[in-house]
């Protein structure tokens, strides 16, 4: 379907059918779900995971850090700090 954007269909706006006002072609709408929606909410999702729904024992193992200070930053990091950062980006591109 991206492929015929740049030939047979590069007069084809599928945003019009919808009644939105945009010129984007099929492969110009997809590039932006993936690099502007997509990618930032996986960001997001993997990072949430990561800090609240994994056990600190278990990072702890798959990082190979100890209880030391180098945990604690990355565990409250992924936790609060990058979450917010992801979201602040996401906003601003939206």
């Amino acid at each position: 379907m991206t492929v015929l954007s740049f030939n047979h269909w590069s007069d084809v706006h599928p945003l019009q059918w919808l009644g939105i006002e945009s010129t984007r072609t099929p492969f110009e709408v997809l590039d932006y779900l993936t690099s502007n929606l997509m990618m930032p909410l996986g960001g997001l999702m993997v990072a949430l995971i990561a800090g609240w729904a994994l056990s600190r024992s278990a990072v702890r193992d798959e990082l190979g850090l100890g209880d030391g200070t180098g945990f604690k930053l990355w565990y409250a990091a992924t936790r609060y700090l990058v979450p917010v950062a992801i979201l602040v980006i996401f906003y601003s591109v939206v």
